[in-house]
């Protein structure tokens, strides 16, 4: 990913196009190639070809390490 006016840009998981990205203050990320917005849990089961409960957990890893720092 990189930085581009304020906003995150990802390689889309579903189609692999670099024309995506996510604005923090809305919590969305947005694919402009193929026309999918991703919340949080969707991007991980997308992007780690996951479940919900496995796309849920994994998150909930990230935040419970971030906790402890």
């Amino acid at each position: 990913h990189r930085r581009r006016d304020g906003q995150l840009i990802f390689v889309c998981p579903r189609c692999g196009e670099s024309r995506s990205d996510l604005n923090p203050q809305e919590n969305l990320v947005r694919c402009f190639h193929c026309q999918t917005n991703f919340n949080p849990i969707d991007f991980t089961m997308a992007a780690r070809d996951c479940g919900f409960v496995e796309a849920v957990q994994h998150l909930l890893s990230l935040t419970d390490r971030h906790q402890t720092h």
